[in-house]
């Protein structure tokens, strides 16, 4: 197992301080694979194993050359390697093995940096929630940068990917597919693209974490095929148990009593049992649950821009956003809001094309905004804002949207 692994990873030996698996086996009357490390037992899949079973208990590069053909078992045999590499090499296996690139370079302008605030200092802090406390109110002062404002999560202390998959490797998420490192949204059931008429440049697949783990590994069959992978999914109950969002700066932006604000979150996260209350304040003001984003380095989102106030908190690996205003959106050419692609924008800026864009020009006088995030740091972005995404490194991010509050909405 430990040749294996470190096949897999790509590396000649296995960290000193690893675990040691002591068994890969296929219960008899089970359809499910386990791992045993350490006298815990791992779940690995619930795909037919009838055909790899007998191979399993005589040859294991028999059953993996036969696995790794994108037939039944290609989709298990992804996730045995993820888990026994986790378990194998330590915590940061998966993301030191994990496909490394650099995103391609920004040729459009880019400016000063968006408002900071450093958290653990007082005033600094008080000014941050007033930032936020505007937007609240409808003055839009822009995106904000909260330095160190989510340190205390337990997820920035607990969470990498190998431990993920370890201990939540068949949580399933939506994994955004790409020829490449652009990640262009795209309603893949959209009308248009049924029809053919607009072709999609990316695609969906619902993959469990232990699957996309070994799907973005450096010599994966996927990544030496060119295809690139970004996961998003909704977070469960025990992966929200690690995420504090009932606290400040997450309670000061939404449609809610600010007295019933951290109680009413609770009871979303499921972190308290309430009754009688229909629908929790803060509850009915989210307009959409809490994500997990996951990318390997050099991952890129293109110009899009949210709908409504957007929290962004980073768990592992730094982030690259550049922002533009509102009043800029005409001159980035959005797609329209019935279009496969609505809310992106054509305007490239690796590449900007003045001929077929001309408008552009007069937003890219005015540069672009940047933040550079780090683990701990919160971002928050009002409705609107046109942002460009590069993830530097592996990347895990936490996001939190918000309706607008009636106040902001009037205004």
């Amino acid at each position: 197992l430990a040749a294996f692994c470190g096949e897999f990873c790509g590396s000649e030996s296995v960290g000193g301080d690893a675990r040691t698996v002591s068994s890969l086996v296929v219960p008899k009357n089970e359809r499910r694979l386990r791992l045993r490390d350490s006298g815990k037992t791992h779940s690995i899949g619930t795909a037919d194993v009838d055909a790899g079973a007998s191979l399993w208990t005589t040859d294991i590069w028999e059953w993996q050359r036969a696995c790794q053909r994108e037939g039944a078992g290609a989709k298990l045999w992804r996730e045995v390697a993820a888990y026994a590499a986790a378990a194998t090499g330590g915590a940061t296996t998966l993301e030191c093995s994990a496909v490394h690139e650099t995103p391609p370079k920004v040729v459009a302008a880019v400016g000063p940096s968006i408002s900071e605030y450093h958290w653990a200092n007082t005033e600094d802090r008080e000014a941050g929630c007033a930032h936020l406390l505007a937007t609240r109110a409808g003055i839009d002062r822009g995106p904000a940068l909260l330095r160190g404002a989510a340190d205390e999560w337990a997820a920035i202390r607990e969470w990498s990917l190998g431990k993920l998959v370890l201990d939540h490797g068949q949580f399933l998420g939506t994994v955004r597919i790409a020829n490449g490192r652009t990640f262009r949204f795209c309603e893949v059931h959209h009308p248009d693209v049924l029809r053919g008429i607009v072709n999609p440049p990316s695609w969906t697949a619902e993959m469990s974490l232990a699957e996309f783990a070994s799907s973005i590994q450096h010599n994966s069959t996927r990544t030496r095929s060119g295809l690139r992978f970004y996961l998003q999914a909704p977070l469960d109950a025990s992966l929200l148990s690690s995420v504090d969002l009932a606290r400040s700066p997450f309670n000061l932006i939404g449609d809610a009593n600010s007295s019933g604000e951290a109680s009413a979150l609770r009871s979303v996260l499921g972190q308290e049992k309430r009754g009688g209350i229909n629908p929790p304040p803060l509850a009915a003001s989210l307009s959409q649950a809490p994500r997990m984003w996951m990318s390997a380095a050099g991952s890129v989102s293109p110009l899009h821009f949210d709908a409504s106030p957007s929290f962004l908190t980073q768990i592992r690996g730094e982030k690259r956003f550049l922002f533009y205003p509102p009043k800029a959106l005409s001159g980035l050419y959005p797609y329209q809001n019935n279009h496969p692609l609505r809310r992106r924008c054509r305007v490239d800026l690796t590449n900007p094309n003045l001929d077929r864009f001309p408008e552009f020009e007069r937003v890219d006088k005015a540069q672009a905004m940047e933040a550079h995030l780090s683990p701990g740091d919160v971002l928050f972005f009002p409705p609107r804002w046109a942002h460009y995404v590069e993830s530097l490194d592996f990347s895990i991010s936490v996001t939190c949207r918000f309706r607008q509050s009636r106040q902001a909405s009037q205004q």
